[in-house]
């Protein structure tokens, strides 16, 4: 019983280090190995060397097991807190920001405005599709960091009644006035025209504009009304 006691005293200890389950795993172990201790203490009266080790290695595991439970509970909470922090300074720094027109959208290192929005059937060689119209939005972009910024027309985009978000038409109708890709250097400006095809029916239309082509979740949106 002694010997018995002694190798479950062990195995007991051992898994009592495992944080979360050792508590789980050892209890058996350590039971067992204190049942056999105090059997091996009573009748091996002159072998209870092991017996009394075994006890003692168990008792050891029952403290080494509290303190393993307490760590990984401590542990757990933090994650969650720091889960939760995480997931508030996500929401800080993720905003949407909305904006009427002729406003001053502030995003990042950029000052976007928009002065003017119209709706178009086209001409008679661009048309668009039928049920749709086209959506022309003038814009000045303005870079007031201390950093060269980079400005695409991909950089924007339409939402419509739906909540769909649509790119830019490449019908050329604007050709001579749409803003290209480019950069600009601290205090430029550039200003264009950006065209989207949409359908008749959506009345309220919203220019939805990002920081980068990954479309980060930092943005601004501007509310648009048609001459």
């Amino acid at each position: 019983m002694g010997l018995a006691s002694l190798i479950l005293g062990i195995i007991g200890l051992i898994l009592a280090f495992i944080p979360g389950c050792g508590m789980f795993l050892a209890i058996i172990p350590i039971n067992l190995g204190i049942i056999f201790g105090i059997i091996g203490v009573i009748t091996e009266k002159g072998k209870r060397g092991k017996a009394i080790i075994g006890l003692s290695l168990s008792g050891i595991a029952i403290f080494v097991m509290i303190l393993s439970t307490l760590f990984f509970v401590i542990l757990v909470e933090a994650e969650e807190n720091r889960t939760e922090t995480t997931q508030i300074t996500t929401e800080q720094k993720a905003t949407t920001r909305t904006y009427q027109m002729k406003e001053y959208a502030k995003l990042g290192d950029r000052v976007i405005r928009v002065t003017k929005a119209e709706k178009s059937e086209g001409t008679e060689t661009i048309k668009p599709k039928e049920g749709k119209e086209f959506i022309t939005v003038s814009v000045t972009i303005q870079n007031t960091g201390t950093d060269t910024i980079a400005y695409s027309p991909y950089y924007f985009k339409i939402k419509n009644e739906q909540k769909q978000l649509k790119s830019i038409s490449l019908s050329g109708l604007n050709e001579a006035t749409e803003i290209e890709a480019g950069e600009l250097l601290p205090g430029g400006t550039v200003s264009g025209t950006l065209t989207f095809e949409q359908s008749k029916e959506d009345e309220e239309l919203t220019l939805i504009c990002y920081d980068d082509l990954w479309e980060s979740e930092d943005t601004v949106q501007i509310r648009l009304k048609f001459d």
